[in-house]
């Protein structure tokens, strides 16, 4: 065979696996990228689960509510469509999309009550609270909540964290007196008032709020006696304006 030819098909034997080394090459990255994208989109709505979860327990409204839940249905119909063989990211974006329709009619399996039974859940849900606002920041930054509504969220999340502190207080508070232990009454009594006189928030309430809990503290402390029956938190429970007035 004619030396020419023996290198001519070497080098076309060569080129040839380069070509299809390229190839695969390509596939794996592209692969690569397509999971990275996936996991991406998996975790965002991962991240806003549990933050979901604790709303539903603590916040009447809902359009915090809905915005994070939207966040979530749109994230996995992203990663829905990039692995749409997938049974599991399929399940989960049904599920998720219809808590989504669910959740714009004002429905949910629980009522909410805007506050915790100890210190260890409030800790934990102020944390949560706390997080949540650095997602809205980036949420805001990646253009995916508009500039003014991202305002009214925070606005909002603020007043649920204000609130949360304060009657998770004055829920132990009721809970202490109906023990007959003044100096934990006292001190949650105290810790509630302390969090409502240092919130921005102002409003005829704030100050109503601010009064009566201020008496409540002096008579205690005058009288060493705890009337078990009158109930803080029942006294100076917000009220909460359940209207949604977000579209989606």
């Amino acid at each position: 065979m004619d030396i020419t030819l023996v290198f001519g098909i070497i080098a076309t034997l060569i080129l040839v696996s380069m070509v299809l080394s390229g190839i695969s090459y390509n596939r794996q990255q592209a692969m690569k990228k397509r999971r990275a994208q996936i996991n991406r989109f998996k975790h965002q709505a991962d991240e806003l689960y549990g933050v979901i979860s604790l709303l539903l327990k603590i916040d009447e409204k809902y359009e915090l509510i809905c915005e994070l839940q939207n966040i979530v249905v749109n994230s996995l119909h992203g990663a829905h469509s990039l692995a749409p063989e997938d049974p599991l990211l399929a399940s989960s974006y049904q599920t998720q999309a219809a808590r989504f329709q669910q959740l714009k009619t004002s429905t949910r399996e629980n009522k909410a009550s805007c506050y915790t039974t100890n210190d260890a859940e409030l800790n934990q849900a102020m944390s949560q609270l706390s997080h949540l606002s650095k997602v809205l920041d980036i949420y805001k930054n990646r253009g995916t909540i508009a500039v003014a509504k991202h305002q009214d969220l925070c606005n909002h999340l603020q007043t649920l964290r204000v609130d949360l502190d304060i009657n998770s207080n004055l829920f132990q508070a009721d809970n202490f007196a109906a023990n007959g232990d003044i100096t934990m009454y006292q001190m949650h009594l105290k810790q509630a008032l302390e969090v409502l006189k240092r919130s921005t928030i102002e409003s005829t309430e704030k100050h109503e709020r601010i009064k009566y809990l201020s008496d409540m503290l002096t008579e205690v402390k005058k009288t060493n006696v705890v009337i078990a029956d009158q109930k803080l938190l029942q006294s100076t429970k917000p009220k909460i304006n359940t209207e949604s007035k977000f579209k989606y």
